[in-house]
């Protein structure tokens, strides 16, 4: 009787264990698709693009191991998040370094014209 209800068991504890081991396979296709990055490090990769790019910083994995591991929405992510990082880098610093150079740039009126015309004709005929 012993051996019966042990067996019985046992046949038990196996189907749970097939229809779990099922389910957990039908979820790890799923998990790719539902797990997204939080707001906080959307942001920190966004502003950090340039470093993970050329390798100084790290955060997370890359985006090549997302999409051998399956997590495309990551891969989405990140991916958005590193182009767009960058291009917001390259027009601030655009932004900053046009309108700086216009910053030093002197217009001459007057006098002071007539002065620096006068100076570069003999700078330039003294050459």
């Amino acid at each position: 009787m012993k051996r019966i209800i042990l067996e019985y068991l046992n046949y038990f504890k196996n189907k749970r264990e097939h229809r779990v081991a099922s389910y957990l396979s039908f979820d790890d296709k799923l998990v790719g698709d539902t797990i997204s990055y939080t707001t906080n490090r959307k942001l920190l990769i966004f502003f950090m693009s340039p470093f993970i790019l050329i390798g100084e910083y790290d955060i997370g994995k890359s985006v090549f191991q997302l999409k051998k591991e399956g997590y495309s929405l990551l891969f989405k992510q990140r991916l958005r998040l590193l182009i767009g990082g960058v291009i917001f880098w390259i027009v601030l610093f655009n932004l900053f370094y046009f309108t700086r150079i216009g910053e030093d740039s002197i217009e001459l009126e007057g006098d002071d014209l007539i002065e620096y015309l006068n100076w570069k004709d003999e700078y330039e005929s003294g050459n």
